[in-house]
């Protein structure tokens, strides 16, 4: 975890972002990068839908990005959230806890 000096770079390097097209003016974004570490990746979403499961602060963010994005892409945006909890336990030496939803 301590190479990774960002989130971005961590989430990078499982490949939950996206591709990108980039040519004069135009920057579009494509599907998931095909660069990836393939069990980490699985292991993440996975690890999304329990976690969208049993913590309501996942499971309230979940639903709104389902209705605007759909769920396939927003069970990637909720993988990217829990690696970003996941670091900062590690991090941090904490324990995980579950989000309150007020």
């Amino acid at each position: 975890m301590n190479r990774f000096s960002n989130d971005k770079q961590l989430n990078a390097f499982i490949g939950l972002c996206p591709t990108s097209h980039s040519s004069g003016d135009r920057d579009r974004r494509g599907s998931m990068t095909g660069r990836h570490n393939r069990y980490l990746r699985t292991l993440l979403i996975e690890a999304a839908w329990r976690a969208i499961a049993v913590d309501p602060a996942m499971t309230k963010s979940y639903g709104i990005l389902k209705a605007r994005v759909g769920p396939k892409r927003a069970i990637v945006k909720i993988a990217y959230k829990l690696l970003s909890r996941i670091r900062f336990v590690w991090l941090n030496k904490t324990e995980y806890v579950t989000g309150i939803v007020e």
